[in-house]
């Protein structure tokens, strides 16, 4: 595993689904594109000229609690991701502190599939096999940041194993071949003090899990990358914000 950093962060993902528009093209074979497996051109004849996204559907997160959202708590869908069948979205909902699921089968008309409730607040979510991957911020104040990453059982819809990741977590990302999580440990400033003006220690960092083939969540193990020194602005105090994992398992992280 390596990792390399960006001075600025981007929405390529964003950009290239905007270039898919015909629902003619499987959703999977979108997904793979996406992710650098696929065969779609840009120029494919089910993509009309300068690209579009046509919506198919909208699923209101507070429907999870009531099928007529006549509620007043406050809910979003912040972070998402689908399962490996495609059939699946999986959300994190920060205020609410809840994992969400979407049965998207028939993508026009998604399903509540209910929820699981965190030790705090999602900042991420990714898949890796049939968990779902949430980095959870359990900080108490700004100067004494902490997290860990919950590993959801997708069926169960349950945790079944919580991994102390030493600080607050934003990005998460998993290794296109499963072998790696990598979680960018920001520990975020705190924009009120000083107006927000760094440093402002605890520094952040970058954690590397190790998740070999057949291993369990309670056999991964957690390595921590020290950031400081590099050549940025407030060498002393990095914030990595987004991190991503490319086919030959090398780290993008920016800051």
């Amino acid at each position: 595993m390596k990792l390399t950093t960006l001075a600025q962060k981007t929405l390529l993902l964003g950009l290239a689904a905007t270039s898919h528009a015909s629902s003619s093209v499987p959703i999977a074979d979108i997904v793979n594109d996406l992710n650098g497996t696929g065969d779609i051109s840009e120029s494919s004849s089910t993509s009309p000229a300068g690209g579009s996204f046509n919506r198919i559907s909208t699923f209101f997160v507070c429907s999870q609690l009531d099928p007529d959202c006549n509620i007043d708590d406050v809910t979003s869908a912040e972070t998402i991701w689908v399962t490996k069948d495609y059939n699946t979205l999986v959300y994190t909902d920060s205020p609410g502190q809840r994992v969400g699921f979407v049965d998207i089968t028939d993508a026009a008309a998604p399903v509540a599939g209910g929820f699981v409730d965190l030790p705090g607040e999602p900042t991420t979510v990714r898949i890796h096999g049939n968990y779902a991957i949430v980095g959870v911020n359990t900080s108490p104040d700004y100067e004494n940041p902490s997290g860990v990453l919950a590993v959801v059982d997708i069926e169960s819809k349950s945790i079944v194993h919580e991994i102390d990741i030493m600080g607050q977590p934003d990005a998460v990302d998993v290794s296109k071949d499963e072998q790696y999580i990598v979680i960018a440990i920001e520990n975020e400033r705190d924009e009120d003090l000083g107006d927000g003006i760094l440093p402002q220690m605890p520094a952040g960092f970058v954690v590397i899990i190790d998740t070999p083939t057949d291993s369990t969540p309670e056999e991964w193990t957690v390595r921590k990358i020290d950031m400081t020194g590099l050549d940025i602005l407030y060498p002393e105090d990095p914030e990595p914000e987004y991190v991503s994992i490319n086919v030959d398992n090398i780290a993008v992280v920016t800051m």
